[in-house]
């Protein structure tokens, strides 16, 4: 089948699964079954590879969407209530289709389409979907996150007062009504989360649905080792993803201070990508960032355990899967461990209270019989579940699925 896979990033030809870079793992395990072209935009100046056997897939490079011209910094406090009031009143559109729908760009990729003529159009993340040509019909809508979930979470913490409160929920309805007409409109919609799809399924009851979890490659990440640090706490993923901003904050002003108190020994590792102000802020002689390393597995090989303290976002966390595929016990929140199939108490420990988040790490950095057991629970489940290779036959099913569809059309 001729597939045509459309991404705000360029493939990369390392082990990172981050983002967009789930799907192209999988594309390769299926590139000898699928005739593959990636179409991607480059917003963050990435290194671009070339079609190789590490990145088989022919390439095609988008434009960039344009940048919106910053607003310019208002003089007081009143005018900036006054252009949040407007926003919430009259625009028909939520900030982020603003933010990065750009005609251009949906020109570039319809051309593509046109050019390429794809048996099915395979669209990943809420920004390019914005972007879709209203014309493309046999369009798969990836949704690694579904953006009404994300944002809804993240800001709930914020929101004190109700007049924010109000202009927060009109745009979970704006931002709701755009993704009822993403589903809507496409072939079929893609979920990584159990909850994800519930919640799009309100949102368009007859809209199709598939999910494929997040995944690793058991073999890249994998350990039999013990930790060479003792009393190391390891957390990982993209530094500048607010989930992950709030998640730190969360734990360094309220639970590593109770963690401080018990083990005076303690050290946080915070290993990731593009970490922001806040995140580099934190370090001290028991706080490291370590930002945009090349391989996490050494971390992860160090670490005594490995923290999820997720307040917000949608999806599921890859970090808690690439800390099973090592063999690492694990302590997350709720939404942390949202849409794994995991039991709390055998595949990992939760918590969603600092004080009792705190108790568990404690307990864990002092028992390294109980670490042994999560570690090793969650390692199988990860082979049954979140192996790379099974993502990878699910959305092959998937494609072929809607390939017999079409045929039959």
């Amino acid at each position: 089948m001729r597939i045509l896979v459309v991404s705000n990033a360029p493939p990369r030809a390392d082990n990172n699964t981050m983002g967009v870079q789930q799907t192209f793992h999988r594309l390769r395990k299926l590139a000898g079954e699928h005739e593959f072209t990636i179409a991607f935009t480059n917003p963050e100046s990435l290194p671009e590879p070339q079609t190789s056997p590490a990145v088989p897939f022919q390439l095609v490079r988008l434009p960039n969407p344009a940048r919106p011209q910053p607003a310019a910094q208002p003089s007081a406090r009143l005018k900036r209530q006054f252009r949040a009031w407007r926003h919430a009143l009259f625009a028909t559109k939520p900030h982020i289709y603003h933010e990065k729908y750009d005609p251009v760009l949906r020109e570039a990729i319809n051309q593509v389409i046109q050019t390429r003529a794809p048996e099915l159009v395979h669209i990943i993340g809420e920004p390019m979907l914005i972007n879709a040509p209203r014309a493309a019909r046999r369009v798969l809508a990836d949704f690694p996150d579904l953006f009404s979930i994300l944002f809804a979470r993240i800001d709930r913490a914020n929101l004190r007062r109700r007049t924010h409160q109000w202009q927060h929920a009109r745009e979970i309805q704006k931002l709701e009504h755009v993704e009822q007409t993403i589903l809507t409109n496409a072939a079929a919609a893609l979920f990584v989360s159990e909850t994800d799809r519930a919640t799009a399924l309100q949102i368009a009851p007859t809209a199709r649905t598939f999910m494929t979890p997040n995944a690793v490659d058991l073999e890249y990440f994998s350990s039999d080792h013990p930790p060479a640090v003792e009393n190391s706490i390891l957390f990982t993923g993209t530094l500048s993803y607010m989930p992950n901003v709030q998640a730190l904050e969360f734990f360094v002003r309220e639970i590593f201070p109770q963690i401080q108190s018990a083990v005076p020994a303690a050290e946080l590792n915070i290993v990731g990508y593009k970490p922001a102000p806040s995140i580099l802020a934190m370090q001290n002689t028991q706080i490291h960032v370590h930002a945009d390393v090349a391989d996490v597995r050494p971390f992860l090989e160090q670490a005594t355990v490995c923290i999820a303290p997720i307040l917000s976002g949608s999806g599921t966390r890859i970090k808690i899967i690439e800390a099973w595929a090592m063999r690492k016990a694990v302590v997350a929140t709720t939404i942390g461990a949202e849409g794994l199939e995991a039991q709390a108490g055998k595949h990992l420990l939760r918590a969603d209270d600092a004080k009792n988040f705190a108790a568990a790490v404690i307990a864990l950095l002092g028992d390294s019989a109980q670490r042994r057991a999560l570690g090793e629970a969650g390692y199988q489940l990860a082979v049954q579940k979140y192996s790379m290779t099974h993502a990878a036959q699910l959305l092959n099913q998937i494609y072929q699925t809607l390939g017999a569809r079409d045929a039959d059309n």
